[in-house]
């Protein structure tokens, strides 16, 4: 039994004080880890990280 993560949809709910527009569908081409998308989160939300576990750069929410 094989689990692929590829093309992995994740439902985002709410607008992180105004940062994040919704009603959107992203779609993000190649292989981004979902690490990217945390990281992505972490600094909209004010964090000053610049890695998180295996994130290779912060995903363009805005």
């Amino acid at each position: 039994d094989s689990h692929n993560y590829g093309d992995l949809q994740v439902l985002l709910a709410g607008t992180c004080g105004g940062s994040i527009r919704p009603g959107r569908h992203l779609h993000f081409d190649g292989q981004r880890p979902l690490a990217d998308l945390w990281l992505s989160l972490a600094q909209t939300a004010g964090s000053q990280r610049n890695r998180f576990a295996d994130s290779t750069s912060p995903l363009e929410l805005g």
